[in-house]
């Protein structure tokens, strides 16, 4: 009898270790700047194979858009998100105003002829955090 209470204090202590951990990592996404998530974001889509990767970054209106998309197109859909991004290269967060639960974030880069490009993302504070909009690029003559 014993030996079942202490197995079943340890399953309580275990979940709630889980949830203080999953706490913080809410927490920690609540009090990162939308720079920070943006930077975070082009990381893990440099390295990403499929939009479930890019899911905690974006905002719930347009992952529920992509969501609702069959797998087959998903995945051609994420194929031409990667080849835009790739399209950018050197990109860095140059300004970033926030007004309210909104966010906008002058970027700045090169284009595949090393020319200088600038971009602007819009980004939305959403209950688990700074979420990302949809990238908007174009390049500059010299």
């Amino acid at each position: 009898m014993l030996h079942h209470v202490r197995a079943r204090l340890a399953i309580v202590a275990l979940c709630l270790l889980a949830l203080g951990a999953a706490s913080v990592n809410s927490l920690r996404a609540q009090t990162q700047t939308p720079t920070q998530i943006f930077t975070a974001y082009r990381a893990t889509l440099a390295r990403a194979t499929a939009y479930a990767e890019l899911f905690p970054f974006m905002e719930s209106r347009g992952r529920a858009m992509i969501e609702g998309i069959p797998e087959p197109q998903r995945g051609g859909m994420f194929s031409l998100l990667k080849r835009f991004a790739d399209t950018y290269s050197e990109v860095a967060v140059a300004g970033e105003t926030v007004t309210g639960d909104t966010a906008v974030l002058s970027l700045t880069g090169k284009d595949t002829k090393g020319q200088p490009a600038a971009g602007s993302v819009p980004m939305t504070r959403e209950a688990d955090g700074w979420k990302v909009g949809t990238e908007r690029w174009s390049s500059r003559p010299r």
